[in-house]
């Protein structure tokens, strides 16, 4: 029995060495897993560092050999308050031969012609061309949709879409340049760019959001702090509940705490609870101080 217990001992003393040894190796081996991973991501970083560099010098030695320089953009707001900011290009020619002419092409929002205007030659092989459109100053709006779907009874999804932050073709101006001569004509690439920020500049950001949940319905509305000195405010907020592209009813949203600065935001929110759902689509109205108003659909069945 002695005996026993002394092969017993020496057993487990020689288990627990060799255990002592298989976690100081797998600490070993984890630790240079962990060590490959690292120069894994150091030599990952550096290939995508090097790739971006080598990508901006291909970009700019095809910039530097193109015939044509980037094309600058600058815009009057004078006008803008009346929703008709006029623009100027400016751009440069490296190689013009004689008798070229070189012309102005763009279009603004969703129509498919391209307007053109002559551009003005003011020496050196410089150009400049001048628009003027007519922007719809409105708010630039981003809405999400949060839907609670039970699977069972401790368990609820929620489901989060975001719906179109505004249209993305209204605002969007389009615009290239040619030369020409009775030999050849070059075409620049169309160019492209949102002018939907300029409402912004009065009427700012809203977020909105429609979330369902089990006894109902949550809508809010939030505009950010103003970003410029404009004076415009948020004022009202309704829902415009529509069956069928029909009106049923037309709810406020109520200004969830008065607000004291500028610097904060507003917030109109309500919470409709045990309604006897019929709605296809809900639309939000929302006005603005100096009388604006404006509609956004945020939710269709």
């Amino acid at each position: 029995m002695k005996y026993f217990k002394i092969i017993v001992v020496v057993a487990l003393v020689i288990s627990l060495i060799i255990n002592v040894r298989v976690l100081s190796k797998m600490g070993d081996l984890e630790n240079r897993v962990n060590s490959i991973s690292n120069s894994q991501m150091d030599i990952k970083r550096s290939v995508d560092h090097q790739s971006s560099h080598f990508n901006n010098i291909l970009h700019e030695f095809k910039r530097e050999q193109s015939w044509i320089s980037a094309i600058g953009m600058d815009i009057d707001t004078e006008k803008l308050s009346k929703g008709q900011p006029t623009i100027h290009f400016n751009w440069q020619i490296k190689e013009l031969l004689r008798d070229s002419e070189v012309h102005f092409h763009y279009k603004f929002g969703e129509g498919e012609q391209y307007e053109t205007v002559p551009a003005v030659d003011v020496g050196d092989g410089l150009f400049e061309a001048n628009i003027t459109i007519d922007v719809s100053l409105e708010p630039q709006w981003y809405t999400n949709i949060s839907r609670g779907r039970t699977k069972n009874p401790n368990e609820m999804e929620v489901i989060v879409e975001e719906k179109a932050r505004y249209d993305n073709h209204k605002n969007q101006l389009y615009y290239y340049v040619t030369v020409s001569n009775d030999e050849l004509v070059k075409s620049d690439d169309i160019k492209t760019t949102d002018l939907g920020y300029l409402g912004t500049r009065y009427y700012g950001v809203l977020e909105s959001m429609v979330d369902f949940h089990g006894d109902g319905y949550n809508i809010s509305v939030m505009a950010p702090p103003l970003y410029s000195d404009k004076g415009m405010t948020l004022q009202e907020v309704s829902v415009l509940k529509y069956n069928n592209g029909v009106l049923v009813t037309e709810e406020s949203l109520e200004l969830s705490e008065p607000n004291t600065s500028p610097q904060q935001p507003l917030w109109f929110q309500k919470n409709f609870k045990d309604e006897h759902f019929e709605y296809t689509n809900f639309v939000l109205k929302v006005v603005y101080n100096d009388g604006a108003t404006f509609e956004r659909e945020v939710y269709i069945e």
